[in-house]
């Protein structure tokens, strides 16, 4: 998967599980708001089908968390190979990086 590939699914998995978990609040509120109005029949109706959407919501969750994931991994494994390929560049970076943050962090 590339890097942006990657991005749009996340993008993608992120603006669903918006929605799924909108449309399980929009159902909640109007289960609590009309909950005396209801027979306990249609009261468990509802109940079932927030149940429904709570659960698709959770696996809209599920899904983003993995392409989250996956970014990441293919983040570090990037980072990784990058550092092989110039290990003395790294080590030159490290050493300006720590001796920045060492002025800095004396004042």
């Amino acid at each position: 998967m590339t890097s942006e590939n990657s991005r749009k699914a996340v993008a993608e998995s992120r603006e669903k599980m918006v929605a799924d978990l909108k449309a399980v609040i929009a159902d909640a509120q109007e289960l609590a708001s009309g909950a005396k109005d209801l027979s306990t029949e249609a009261l468990a109706e509802k109940a079932e089908e927030a149940k429904a959407k709570l659960k698709k919501g959770g696996e809209a969750l599920h899904k983003y968390e993995r392409c989250l994931i996956d970014q990441v991994d293919q983040c570090a494994q990037s980072t990784e190979e990058t550092i092989r390929r110039h290990p003395w560049q790294t080590v030159g970076l490290v050493a300006l990086s720590g001796i920045i943050l060492g002025r800095l962090l004396k004042k």
